[in-house]
Protein backbone atom coordinates (compact mmCIF):
# COMPACT_ATOMS: atom_id res chain seq x y z
CA UNK A 1 0.00 0.00 0.00
CA UNK A 2 2.99 2.18 0.70
CA UNK A 3 3.86 1.67 -2.61
CA UNK A 4 0.98 2.40 -4.29
CA UNK A 5 0.81 6.10 -2.32
CA UNK A 6 4.31 6.53 -3.02
CA UNK A 7 3.25 6.49 -6.79
CA UNK A 8 0.24 8.17 -6.61
CA UNK A 9 2.28 11.29 -4.75
CA UNK A 10 4.72 10.96 -8.03
CA UNK A 11 2.31 11.25 -10.71
CA UNK A 12 0.04 13.90 -8.80
CA UNK A 13 3.26 16.36 -8.16
CA UNK A 14 4.58 15.17 -12.06
CA UNK A 15 0.93 16.13 -13.40
CA UNK A 16 0.90 19.40 -11.33
CA UNK A 17 4.11 20.28 -12.42
CA UNK A 18 3.37 20.06 -16.37
CA UNK A 19 -0.36 21.83 -15.69
CA UNK A 20 1.45 24.56 -13.91
CA UNK A 21 4.23 24.75 -16.82
CA UNK A 22 7.10 23.93 -15.00
CA UNK A 23 7.65 20.45 -16.87
CA UNK A 24 7.45 19.49 -20.35
CA UNK A 25 6.50 15.45 -21.37
CA UNK A 26 8.79 14.65 -24.14
CA UNK A 27 7.89 10.53 -24.66
CA UNK A 28 8.08 9.08 -21.62
CA UNK A 29 10.79 11.75 -20.09
CA UNK A 30 10.29 14.73 -18.58
CA UNK A 31 12.05 18.12 -19.63
CA UNK A 32 12.12 21.65 -16.86
CA UNK A 33 10.34 24.14 -18.82
CA UNK A 34 11.79 27.97 -19.27
CA UNK A 35 9.03 28.64 -16.49
CA UNK A 36 10.46 25.61 -14.41
CA UNK A 37 14.15 27.08 -14.54
CA UNK A 38 12.69 30.00 -13.79
CA UNK A 39 10.86 28.87 -10.67
CA UNK A 40 14.21 26.62 -9.55
CA UNK A 41 16.17 30.03 -9.56
CA UNK A 42 17.75 30.64 -13.01
CA UNK A 43 16.36 33.94 -12.40
CA UNK A 44 20.38 35.77 -10.73
CA UNK A 45 18.69 37.40 -8.09
CA UNK A 46 16.74 34.44 -7.00
CA UNK A 47 19.25 31.98 -7.76
CA UNK A 48 19.72 29.91 -4.33
CA UNK A 49 23.51 28.29 -3.84
CA UNK A 50 22.32 25.54 -1.62
CA UNK A 51 20.00 23.76 -3.28
CA UNK A 52 18.32 19.82 -3.15
CA UNK A 53 16.84 18.61 -6.21
CA UNK A 54 14.57 15.97 -5.82
CA UNK A 55 11.74 14.20 -7.71
CA UNK A 56 11.29 10.73 -9.89
CA UNK A 57 14.08 9.66 -11.96
CA UNK A 58 13.83 11.08 -15.83
CA UNK A 59 12.31 14.82 -14.46
CA UNK A 60 15.76 16.49 -15.20
CA UNK A 61 17.72 16.52 -12.20
CA UNK A 62 20.79 15.75 -13.50
CA UNK A 63 20.41 17.83 -16.46
CA UNK A 64 19.46 20.74 -13.62
CA UNK A 65 22.90 20.11 -11.45
CA UNK A 66 25.12 20.87 -14.80
CA UNK A 67 23.47 23.60 -15.75
CA UNK A 68 22.89 25.63 -12.21
CA UNK A 69 27.29 24.26 -11.87
CA UNK A 70 27.31 26.62 -14.90
CA UNK A 71 25.26 29.42 -14.06
CA UNK A 72 26.88 29.29 -10.83
CA UNK A 73 30.57 29.23 -11.96
CA UNK A 74 30.15 31.52 -15.25
CA UNK A 75 27.16 33.91 -14.44
CA UNK A 76 23.82 33.32 -16.12
CA UNK A 77 24.42 32.87 -19.89
CA UNK A 78 22.02 31.45 -22.72
CA UNK A 79 23.84 28.43 -24.43
CA UNK A 80 22.63 25.54 -25.98
CA UNK A 81 22.47 21.91 -24.18
CA UNK A 82 25.66 21.19 -25.82
CA UNK A 83 27.55 24.35 -25.10
CA UNK A 84 26.45 24.00 -21.54
CA UNK A 85 27.50 20.42 -21.23
CA UNK A 86 30.83 20.89 -22.99
CA UNK A 87 31.20 23.97 -20.40
CA UNK A 88 30.20 21.97 -17.64
CA UNK A 89 33.18 19.64 -18.20
CA UNK A 90 35.80 22.03 -18.47
CA UNK A 91 34.61 23.24 -14.94
CA UNK A 92 34.95 19.59 -13.60
CA UNK A 93 38.50 19.37 -15.93
CA UNK A 94 39.49 22.83 -14.02
CA UNK A 95 38.80 21.19 -10.56
CA UNK A 96 36.38 23.95 -9.90
CA UNK A 97 33.36 21.58 -9.98
CA UNK A 98 33.57 18.54 -8.17
CA UNK A 99 30.90 15.33 -8.24
CA UNK A 100 30.91 13.46 -5.18
CA UNK A 101 28.03 10.14 -4.64
CA UNK A 102 27.45 9.53 -0.94
CA UNK A 103 26.73 6.08 -0.31
CA UNK A 104 26.01 3.96 3.17
CA UNK A 105 30.06 3.14 3.15
CA UNK A 106 31.23 6.52 2.89
CA UNK A 107 32.74 8.38 5.74
CA UNK A 108 34.35 11.58 7.28
CA UNK A 109 37.65 10.35 5.82
CA UNK A 110 36.90 10.75 2.45
CA UNK A 111 34.31 13.60 2.80
CA UNK A 112 36.87 16.06 5.31
CA UNK A 113 40.11 14.64 5.96
CA UNK A 114 41.16 11.37 6.86
CA UNK A 115 44.45 8.68 7.49
CA UNK A 116 45.53 6.55 4.46
CA UNK A 117 47.81 3.90 4.86
CA UNK A 118 51.18 4.85 2.34
CA UNK A 119 54.41 3.36 2.58
CA UNK A 120 57.87 4.78 2.23
CA UNK A 121 60.99 4.26 -0.05
CA UNK A 122 62.22 0.98 2.58
CA UNK A 123 58.63 -0.38 2.18
CA UNK A 124 57.61 0.76 6.06
CA UNK A 125 53.78 1.70 6.06
CA UNK A 126 52.68 5.57 7.19
CA UNK A 127 49.72 6.37 8.04
CA UNK A 128 49.59 9.85 5.90
CA UNK A 129 46.74 12.64 6.14
CA UNK A 130 44.59 13.33 2.65
CA UNK A 131 41.94 16.24 2.14
CA UNK A 132 39.05 14.56 1.53
CA UNK A 133 36.37 16.57 -1.11
CA UNK A 134 35.12 19.23 1.26
CA UNK A 135 38.86 20.44 2.67
CA UNK A 136 40.28 20.19 -1.21
CA UNK A 137 37.64 22.71 -2.94
CA UNK A 138 37.08 25.16 -0.09
CA UNK A 139 40.96 25.03 -0.29
CA UNK A 140 40.83 25.97 -3.95
CA UNK A 141 38.00 28.33 -3.30
CA UNK A 142 39.51 30.20 -0.73
CA UNK A 143 43.20 30.77 -2.66
CA UNK A 144 41.04 31.81 -5.77
CA UNK A 145 38.23 34.53 -4.58
CA UNK A 146 37.65 35.61 -7.81
CA UNK A 147 36.07 32.43 -9.42
CA UNK A 148 33.38 30.20 -8.04
CA UNK A 149 33.33 26.96 -6.78
CA UNK A 150 30.79 24.26 -6.52
CA UNK A 151 30.60 20.89 -4.38
CA UNK A 152 27.57 18.78 -5.84
CA UNK A 153 26.42 16.12 -3.71
CA UNK A 154 24.83 13.05 -5.27
CA UNK A 155 22.82 10.64 -3.15
CA UNK A 156 22.84 12.43 -0.19
CA UNK A 157 20.26 10.65 1.63
CA UNK A 158 22.14 7.24 1.00
CA UNK A 159 24.93 8.17 3.59
CA UNK A 160 24.94 7.87 7.22
CA UNK A 161 25.31 12.11 7.59
CA UNK A 162 26.57 11.97 11.19
CA UNK A 163 29.37 9.75 9.87
CA UNK A 164 30.31 11.99 6.80
CA UNK A 165 29.95 14.76 8.34
CA UNK A 166 31.06 13.81 11.93
CA UNK A 167 31.33 16.95 14.17
CA UNK A 168 30.42 19.52 11.26
CA UNK A 169 26.90 18.65 12.02
CA UNK A 170 26.92 20.61 14.75
CA UNK A 171 28.27 23.87 12.94
CA UNK A 172 25.51 23.72 10.28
Amino acid sequence: MAEGLAGYEVTYRTNWLVSAGMLAKEGRKFRTTRKGREFLGHDKSRLTLNTILYGPPGTGKTYETFRRCVDICDGEATRTDEQMRSRYQELVAEERVEFVTFHQSYGYEEFVEGLRPTTDASGHLRLTKRDGVLKRIAREAQRDEERQYVLVIDEINRANISKVLGELITLL
